[in-house]
Parts: C-alpha cells; structure tokens; sequence
C-alpha cells in the first residue's frame, strides 16, 4: 500500500489547526461570558482531532502490516502539530472551567452587594 505521507501530514496539519481554532472560538465566548456555544466550538475541535487520531491508526496498520513507513521531518511537524493541539484544547477547558467559576462568584458579589 503507497502512502502519500506528505499529504497524510498536511492533512494532520490542517485537522489540527482547526481543531485549535475552535477551541479558541470557545475560550473568546468564554471571556465575555457567552457560555451558550462554548460545547458547540468543544465538540467541533474534537471532531477535528478524531479526524487526524482515524488518520494515525491507518498509518499505524498499514505499518502494522508490514508496510515501511518513511518518517520525514513533515510528519513530525504535523505530529507537533496535533500535540499542540490536543494540549491547547485541554487548557481551553480548564480555563473555561475557571471563567464559568468567576462569573458565577462574580454574580455572588453583586447580589450581596445589591442587597
């Protein structure tokens, strides 16, 4: 089986960098306190990196199979690429987590403040 590595790595490459987008469409909702399309952007940017995990178990079977797999430094880039990623992604929830948590104290202060 011939594989177009170099394609298979741009394809990561471009999974990734969406998958980051949305991730960061969810954090800039977050800021401003817009926490209605925060799961929408989430759920998007991992369908994006399920697209690049189903791309990494073809490369991973077809080696499994006997196939050589040519490991130019494309790939590894792409493969920093969707670490980044994946770690960003997991800040951008926790830092989600921590904006939803001040808004909700914050609406604590003003209504003891209020009253």
């Amino acid at each position: 089986m011939a594989l177009d590595i170099e394609k298979i790595a741009f394809t990561v490459i471009l999974h990734a960098g969406n998958a980051k987008a949305e991730a960061y469409k969810a954090l800039d909702e977050a800021k401003q306190g817009n926490f209605d399309n925060i799961d929408k952007y989430l759920k998007n940017a991992k369908d994006e990196l399920n697209e690049v995990h189903n791309i990494q178990t073809e490369l991973l079977t077809a080696e499994a199979n006997g196939d050589n797999i040519n490991l130019p430094i494309i790939l590894v880039h792409a493969q920093d690429h969707l670490m980044t990623a994946i770690s960003e992604i997991n800040l951008v929830e926790e830092l989600i987590d921590c904006f939803k948590e001040v808004r909700r104290l914050d609406k604590i202060v003003n209504n003891s403040t209020n009253n």
